[in-house]
């Protein structure tokens, strides 16, 4: 299997690592030349300045997209198109019609799209999914989400929702196994141009509940 990665700056250096460690990075991508000339001859593979270039030379089965989130949907279009695997930094988009557009060009190609959400492979998470499934302390009634970090300085074209709070929604939509119906939201900004804190309640069948 061959891998190849679109961008390689903030978290792509992580998803880089081990793509290496696992033997199947076999190219990298980024705009910013100098990082591309970088991580291509720290790992010994070919760099690219340009999706399309790389397209053009490397034979490849699937790609890591790590890049600013405004640039998802062009990116994996083109390689969904080329009929590649593509896996996507959450989130997956910036708007959720891009999203769908995106499955139903995975669906047409025959090919996997995936996303980031890496708190399902939580080890402590999959205990509780476990937990939850056989129903050893009853039913799940309530979940409660609280993250408190510094904005990362690499994130400017998302705030706290879109970067972090993803994750937890997906986790209460995965744990219970099931899509909100109702969805409220309070969100500001102190130091960022877009929110940097931000309290979310989603209520889902039967009364069940995610702060």
């Amino acid at each position: 299997m061959k891998i190849v990665q679109i961008g390689a700056g903030g978290w792509g250096k992580n998803h880089t690592r081990i793509l290496s460690q696992l033997g199947v990075l076999s190219a990298i991508c980024d705009v910013n030349s100098q990082r591309s000339k970088e991580y291509g001859e720290k790992y010994s593979v070919n760099h690219y300045e340009t999706l399309d270039e790389l397209l053009q030379s490397e034979e490849f089965d699937g790609a890591f997209v790590v890049t600013p989130t405004s640039t998802h949907t062009e990116i994996a279009t083109k390689l969904l198109e080329a009929k590649k695997h593509v896996f996507v930094e959450k989130p997956m988009t910036y708007k959720s019609e891009d999203g769908e557009k995106l499955a139903k060009i995975a669906e047409k190609n025959k090919v996997i799209l995936t996303c980031g959400y890496i708190e399902r492979f939580n080890p402590v998470v999959s205990v509780v999914k476990k937990i939850i499934k056989e129903k050893k302390l009853g039913d799940l009634i309530m979940l409660e989400f609280h993250r408190e970090s510094r904005m990362p300085l690499h994130v400017k074209d998302v705030g706290v929702i879109y970067d972090t709070s993803v994750h937890d929604i997906d986790t209460a939509n995965w744990l219970f196994d099931d899509m909100p119906h109702v969805v409220f939201a309070r969100a500001g900004n102190i130091k960022h141009e877009h929110e940097d804190f931000a309290s979310i309640m989603l209520g889902y069948k039967d009364d069940k509940i995610a702060n």
